[in-house]
This record gives C-alpha cells, sequence and structure tokens, in this order.
C-alpha cells in the first residue's frame, strides 16, 4: 500500500489468495461438522431408516442431488435399487444390473473395492447414460469392514480408464483360492459367496442441477461418511446378531432347565423306588438263621449298589432237614424284589423231605 492508500496488484493477488483459501478453509471446517453431525445421527437412527439418512447426508454435504443405493442380491448375481434420491418411484421399476462385466463400472468398483468417478459416459455402453442421461457419476461400494483389494496399490483414485490395468488384482476371500481355471462371471460368483465378502450395497450418485465437476474434496468427504457408515452398520449388524444369539441361548436355557429339572424328578423317583426295594429286599433276608448243633450257618451280604438283587435263605424243612438257596436275580430294584418275594413264597410252600433240590426248583 502506498502513502495515498492505494493497494498495489501484488497485495491484490496476495490478499484474493488468502480470501480463497479462508473460503476453503470455511468450506472445509463446515464439511467436518457436517460429517460428525452425520455420524452421530447413523449411531441413532433406527437400523430401517439409516440408509436413507445416509442417502440425504451426502445430498446435503457434497451436493449430488441424484442417489441410488443398490443391494447386492448373491442368490440373483444382480444389483436391486433400494432406495434413491431424485427420481420417481417408477424409474427403479424393472431396473436391475448384472454382476458380471456387462454390469459395467459400478459392479468393477464392487470387486474392485474402490470407488470409480465416470467422468464421461458413451450412449451405446453405459447403462446409467442410457437409462437416466447421465453425463459423469461416482460409484463407491460400502462395506462392513476393511478387506485387502490390490496387490499393487499405485492408485486410490478409480476411474473407468484405469479398470483395464487394475481388473486381474480384484479382491481374493481371505483363507480361500479362487480357481483361475473358471470364467471371470464364474470367479466372481465364488468371491461373492465367501463369508469373507462383505460388501452388501453400493451408491451411484451424480450431479444434474449443480453443473459442477466432481472434485478431490468431494471424494475425500464421500469416502469418509460411507467408511464411517459401514463401520457403524457392521456394529449394528454384529449387535442384532448379538441380541439374537443371545435371545436363542436365553432359551436354550430355559429348555435345559426344565429338562434338568424332569432329569432331579426323575432321579427323585427312581431313589425313592430304590429305597423301597431295599427295604423289600432286606426283609427277605432272613432275620435269624438257624443254629444247630450239626449244623453251622453264618452269611453276610454287602450289595454292590443300593439295591442288589441276590436272595439267600437257610430254613427247616422238617426236623433235623433244612433247605438253603443262594439266588442271583436279574434286574436290580422293584421289580427284582418282587420276582424275590414269589420265590421265598414259593420255595416255602413247596419244599418237603420226599423231593430233593432239583425236583424242587
Amino acid at each position: 500500500m502506498d502513502t495515498n492508500g492505494n493497494v498495489s496488484s501484488d497485495e491484490e493477488k496476495k490478499l484474493s489468495f488468502l480470501k480463497q483459501e479462508n473460503e476453503l478453509l470455511k468450506n472445509q471446517l463446515l464439511t467436518n461438522s457436517l460429517v460428525n453431525e452425520l455420524t452421530k445421527v447413523l449411531h441413532t437412527a433406527n437400523p430401517d431408516n439409516i440408509y436413507r439418512t445416509i442417502i440425504l447426508g451426502i445430498k446435503d454435504i457434497i451436493g449430488f442431488d441424484r442417489i441410488i443405493l443398490f443391494d447386492l442380491n448373491k442368490n440373483n448375481f444382480c444389483l436391486t435399487p433400494k432406495s434413491w434420491l431424485g427420481f420417481k418411484d417408477s424409474q427403479m421399476d424393472d431396473f436391475v444390473i448384472p454382476l458380471g462385466f456387462e454390469g459395467g463400472e459400478i459392479t468393477d468398483s464392487i470387486f474392485l473395492n474402490k470407488h470409480i468417478i465416470v467422468e464421461e459416459t458413451y450412449q451405446d455402453e453405459d447403462i446409467f447414460r442410457n437409462r437416466f442421461d447421465s453425463n459423469s457419476y461416482v460409484v463407491l461400494p460400502l462395506v462392513g469392514r476393511t478387506i485387502s483389494t490390490y496387490e499393487n496399490s499405485e492408485k486410490n483414485n478409480m476411474t473407468s480408464d484405469s479398470i483395464e490395468k487394475y481388473a486381474p488384482n480384484m479382491i481374493q476371500p481371505e483363507g480361500n483360492s479362487v480357481d483361475a481355471s473358471l470364467s471371470e462371471n464364474d470367479r466372481r460368483k465364488q468371491i461373492i459367496a465367501s463369508q469373507d465378502f462383505k460388501t452388501n450395497c453400493v451408491f451411484w450418485m451424480d450431479r444434474t442441477e449443480k453443473n459442477v465437476p466432481i472434485t478431490g474434496e468431494d471424494i475425500s468427504t464421500l469416502v469418509s461418511i460411507i467408511t464411517q457408515s459401514g463401520i457403524i452398520i457392521e456394529n449394528i449388524n454384529m449387535y442384532n446378531a448379538l441380541e439374537k444369539a443371545n435371545i436363542n441361548l436365553h432359551g436354550v436355557n430355559s429348555q435345559l432347565q426344565i429338562v434338568n429339572q424332569d432329569l432331579r424328578n426323575a432321579q427323585s423317583k427312581i431313589e425313592m423306588d430304590l429305597e423301597q426295594a431295599k427295604t423289600v429286599q432286606q426283609g427277605l433276608l432272613p432275620q435269624q438263621i438257624p443254629k444247630t448243633p450239626a449244623l453251622n450257618i453264618h452269611a453276610t451280604y454287602i450289595p454292590a449298589d443300593a439295591v442288589g438283587g441276590d436272595y439267600y435263605d437257610a430254613f427247616e424243612i422238617e426236623p433235623g432237614i433244612y433247605g438253603i438257596i443262594i439266588a442271583d436275580v436279574s434286574g436290580h430294584g422293584v421289580a427284582s424284589a418282587l420276582i424275590m418275594t414269589m420265590v421265598k413264597v414259593l420255595l416255602k410252600t413247596l419244599a418237603n423231605s420226599n423231593d430233593g433240590p432239583q425236583k424242587t426248583l
């Protein structure tokens, strides 16, 4: 500035540059603040509305006015619209994108696990140019966790011109090898069937109202939003899975408690039956064994279990004639005790001095 207060051209340029830098910093701070606020909202959002929240956040923060979120249908090997903004519902009718190479850049972004910027579309080749008259757009997959993508990671910003270079380095499921002899579509089917493949949806977006180019800052903000969203959704899914597992575990525990109670009741009944059988059996064994000058008899009975199946007795049939029996009754418990009772009654009824042991038995 001279003595008259005039600003030189160099100073004007510096001042203009500083104003631009200041405006850029203000925009960056605003964007970061909005991203943080969106992240807070996502953490508290209803799981059914979380994808819609992401779409609205992308529109408000980055300025994409047409957005489609596609579900990855593994069974039918295709992409189908899940939620959208800037389109009529009728425009999504019968809109299906195959997951093979014919699906174009949006399917390549899934298997490369990277965003792709399509800077210029071609009428005959591009699905979105043909259907929605889109001249340029961005596609970006949403993954639940980070997975390895490239063996060669020279570039982070993928464009349609660089797909051919990186296509051979598509993701491989961890711990599994993909058969190199398969066709590319069969190879992709094998990849998405792996439990390590965590991509469930992919975003497509463009600008029609704001005819401004997509900048590196736009992409940086977009990747930040989608990455945070993927982590939040993965955490929600894990929490829901744990809740479901916990509910199932409670159900199993309840069933086990019922079974355990039934077992305790059955055990109690068995113990009662065994006690009754033991009482019956002990009552059947001789309480006093005959003693004579000519015969000395002694018996000790120690069952291996609570109730044995053995029976013995010594009794006088006629004066001077004695019967001695030792038996092993099949089974333990009340049933064998009943058999012992019948044997004791019959034996003492039928035994006589005229019949020997063989005939008596």
